[in-house]
Parts: structure tokens; C-alpha cells; sequence
């Protein structure tokens, strides 16, 4: 029934082009159940009304006045949902809590959430990761961490998937974690020189992409958020691979420091590249990053979550925040320069919340500037990038984003 099922999503998710060969994705618009048709009503939603009747059939229910639906919902084995901190005569759950009033907000100083979280099995919490809290009147419940730290983690999870597609690819590896064979590609294919074995150039590319995303060069609203070198680096590969292709050629991709980009970009790349790989500081390279990645791999997304391994998956999400004061810090040991939110912090676990949080607004008068979270960014900017990575081989792409948040309420990306 899979099968059958994948063929009948794809037909709909996918439109054959003319020449029999090539296939564009058909306009959201077109999947799916059109808005505005109505079961019973509309002849091509006919199935859909047979299922919901043999639902209720099956379910004992045939009799009963009610409204069905069939509907489907992702579920990860790390979601999580906090009850958020609250003012107690502003809370407007408190008519709900009636079972348990030690969960009254005037008790806890949280809203009432019937599907709250365990503490302890939550990977973003206090005190690093504050929830969304309104505590007065003059609180922005907006100024929170928990979308940045959402792509975040989502990003880490994706460089999983792009190891593993490495290791599918790669000719000869050992037995070793497909996360550690995937930064040995990339360091191959931001430094090799003449002579050099290339592999996985495409993939290379994307994971550093991901890490502009998860470490961002600038941090203030309406600035890039991409590294200049990757978000050009992305689309200048998938040129050549298509000029490879046209010309009949082995499709391998080229090397950074062969892709026709600036000297400067090429340079920028590998001393960013560094802060990842360099002994005893590597944010990847036997840093928390690395451990991460390696540990999200054992795990292969099961649901079977224990307390201790969401203690281990939390702790070294929290390092690999405060690691991006290795990503910033010129040599893994001075701190960042003056501007970058963790200027202060003398080593990464100094890295506290104040530093992590978004800025929601400034004030010129004090000195504080409006800036955006330490580590990821929105995921309505993770879509606009992944979007113009999948049209990097399109003349003209970049791959780059400007920060869109705070008080900016128009939409702007290049």
C-alpha cells in the first residue's frame, strides 16, 4: 500500500515535463485538497468522503452528530512545548485549571498547558533558552530564543542526513561515523590543492551552507546572515556540475579554491572553516558540534527516548550554542571581536542567555542594539535559503538571506 501510495503523492507532487525525461514540482495550489471544495459536495473529493464514512463505520460512530476529519501529524521524538511564564491576573487559562491548582499560575507563575512538557525531557529550557514570558506588561513574548534554536537543531539534524548521503557516495570508508567522514570531505574540499581526490563537492557545499545557517557572520537586522564565501559557493557548484554534464564529463563538481570565485572569498571560507577543525578548540572536530552530530546519528530518530539520553542530547545542544564563540573568536582562545553578542564572555561556557537572546528592540540612547539570536535563524528565512539553494544552478542565484525580524516587518532577501 506504500508503494502504491508514494506513486499516486508523486503523480500529484510532480508534473512531467515534454520531453519525457525531466520533471518540474507543480504549484502548491494544485496538491492536495483545493481550498474552498467541500466533501459530499464536490465529485473529485469523493474518496475522501468514503474514507471518513468507513472511518466511522469501523470506529462504531454511523449514528453520531459530529464533524470528521482525517488528518495527519508529524511527530518528532524531541517536540516539546513548555508552559510559558505569565502574570498571574493576566492569565486567561486559569479558568481552565481545575483538576490541580498547584498548576494555577498564581502557584507556579505559568500558564495552564494540559499537554505541557516534562521538565526533564525537554531539550530547550532554563536557564540557558528562557520560554516565551509574559510577566508584565512591558515583556515582548516575541523576544525568545526558541525559533532560532528550533533551525538549530532542525539544521543539525540535516547534516546527518547530508553525512549519511556522503558515505552512500564515498568510495572507500571505514567503519566511522558518517558525521566525522563528512567534515573530512569538507576539509578536503576547502583546502586540497592539485592532485587532490575530490568527493561529495555538491554535499561539501550544502553543509557548509547549513553551517552559515546554525553560526551566522553578522547578527544586526536587515544584514546578510550567510557567509559571503558559501552563499556563493553553493550556486558556482552546481554551475560546474551542469557544465560537466553539458560537456560530457564525470559530474565530481570542482574544488573551492577552483570554482572561479574571488581570492578573498576562497580565503574567507577556509579561515571560517577553521574555528571547525582546529585541535583542541574544533567546534566539529572533537567539539560539541561534532559530538552531537554523532550522537543524533546513533540515534537514527527513534522515539524510544530515555531521561538520560535527553540529558545527553541537551547538554550538547547547549555546548554547541555557546560554541559559537569558538566560531567567532579569531583563534579559539581570545574572545570574539567587539560587536558579536558574546564579546564578553571570556570562554564558551560563559556564554549565558542575555548573550543568546534576540534584541527585539533597540534603544540608541542606552546603547543596546537590535540584533537577532546568537546561533540560527528564523524558520520562515530557513525556507527562503533552502529554496534558493534548490535553484542554485540558475544564472544569477545566491544563496543568501537578510535578517528579518525585530520591528522590520517587510520581507527582503536577495
Amino acid at each position: 500500500m506504500a508503494d502504491k501510495l508514494c506513486l499516486r503523492f508523486a503523480k500529484a507532487h510532480w508534473v512531467e515535463i515534454s520531453d519525457g525525461r525531466h520533471f518540474v514540482e507543480a504549484p502548491v495550489s494544485t496538491r492536495g485538497i483545493p481550498h474552498n471544495l467541500t466533501p459530499g459536495i464536490h465529485a473529485c473529493l469523493d474518496e475522501y468522503t468514503e474514507a471518513l464514512e468507513t472511518l466511522r463505520k469501523h470506529s462504531g460512530r454511523t449514528e453520531a452528530a459530529t464533524v470528521d476529519s482525517l488528518l495527519a501529524l508529524s511527530f518528532s521524538p524531541w517536540s516539546q512545548a513548555l508552559a510559558p511564564v505569565i502574570e498571574a491576573t493576566a492569565d486567561l487559562s486559569m479558568r481552565l485549571c481545575v483538576r490541580d491548582p498547584g498548576l494555577l499560575s498564581v502557584q507556579s507563575g505559568k500558564a495552564y498547558l494540559p499537554d505541557s512538557t516534562d521538565e526533564e525531557e525537554a531539550l530547550v529550557r532554563e536557564p540557558l533558552f528562557r520560554r516565551p514570558c509574559q510577566a508584565s506588561i512591558s515583556d515582548n513574548p516575541f523576544a525568545t530564543s526558541y525559533e532560532h534554536v528550533d533551525s538549530f537543531f532542525n539544521m543539525a539534524n540535516s547534516l546527518v542526513l547530508l553525512a549519511r548521503c556522503a558515505v552512500m557516495e564515498a568510495t572507500d570508508v571505514p567503519g566511522r561515523p558518517a558525521t566525522v567522514v563528512l567534515c573530512e570531505r569538507i576539509g578536503v574540499w576547502v583546502d586540497g590543492g592539485s592532485g587532490t581526490v575530490l568527493e561529495n563537492a555538491v554535499l561539501c557545499a550544502d553543509a557548509l551552507l547549513v553551517l552559515s545557517m546554525m553560526y551566522p557572520q553578522t547578527h544586526g537586522i536587515n544584514e546578510d546572515i550567510v557567509l559571503p564565501c558559501w552563499a556563493a559557493a553553493v550556486p558556482a557548484v552546481q554551475v560546474k556540475v551542469k557544465q560537466q554534464k553539458v560537456d560530457g564529463e564525470p559530474q565530481t563538481g570542482e574544488l573551492l579554491g577552483g570554482l572561479g570565485m574571488k581570492d578573498e572569498l576562497v580565503e574567507q571560507g577556509r579561515n571560517w572553516w577553521r574555528a571547525f577543525v582546529r585541535e583542541g578548540t574544533g567546534v566539529w572536530t572533537e567539539g560539541p558540534l561534532g559530538e552531537l552530530l554523532v550522537l543524533l546519528d546513533a540515534h537514527d530518530g527513534s522515539h524510544n527516548v530515555t531521561r538520560e539520553r535527553c540529558a545527553a542530547v541537551r547538554d550538547l545542544l547547549e555546548r554547541s550554542v555557546q560554541a559559537a564563540w569558538l566560531v567567532a573568536s579569531p583563534d579559539g582562545v581570545s574572545p570574539p571581536p567587539e560587536g558579536h553578542p558574546a564579546s564578553e564572555a571570556s570562554e564558551p561556557r560563559r556564554v549565558r542567555r542575555p548573550m543568546i537572546d534576540p534584541v527585539f528592540v533597540g534603544d540608541e540612547k542606552r546603547g543596546v542594539r537590535q540584533r537577532g539570536c546568537l546561533v540560527g535563524l528564523k524558520p520562515h528565512q530557513l525556507r527562503q535559503v533552502c529554496a534558493l539553494a534548490m535553484g542554485a544552478h540558475l544564472p544569477d542565484a545566491l544563496c543568501q538571506v537578510r535578517r528579518n525580524e525585530g520591528t522590520q516587518l517587510l520581507c527582503s532577501w536577495i
